[in-house]
């Protein structure tokens, strides 16, 4: 789990650059969104992560075997 603030100003171009040292890594992974991290530009960085419907709250639910995250 990568927690939140993810960025510094909530860029697209920062939640690009975080996609990509992200995706370097050889293990399962969750971008948990910060207070000052935007909703828009995570959702266009990271899609395949299932967020809320539409709107300001990034809320998602993650399992990692028996967890729920």
């Amino acid at each position: 789990v990568i927690s939140g603030d993810l960025v510094d100003s909530g860029d697209a171009a920062e939640y690009a650059h975080l996609r990509k040292l992200l995706e370097r890594l050889d293990l399962p992974w969750a971008a948990v969104p910060g207070n000052h991290d935007s909703a828009p530009a995570m959702r266009e960085a990271f899609p395949e992560q299932r967020f809320s419907p539409e709107g300001d709250a990034l809320n998602s639910l993650v399992q990692v075997g028996p967890l729920d995250l």
